[in-house]
């Protein structure tokens, strides 16, 4: 993940992130920002909804 540098400070995505890029995204970043698609019906203002979050997380574990 440090790109073939001899340090790299942490890559973080930070916009876009989903359960479906996921995959993607842990193959490159060391963390994710995530927001409007942990929240209810995936809308920035609602609340987050906690089986998304708890899906979320497990697929970060099983792709990282």
């Amino acid at each position: 993940k440090t790109l073939g540098r001899a340090w790299a400070p942490p890559l973080l995505v930070g916009s876009g992130v989903t359960i479906e890029n996921l995959p993607l995204c842990a193959r490159y970043a060391d963390g994710l920002i995530v927001g409007s698609s942990l929240k209810r019906e995936g809308y920035w203002e609602n609340s987050l909804d906690e089986e998304r979050v708890e899906r979320f997380a497990e697929a970060w574990v099983r792709a990282s």
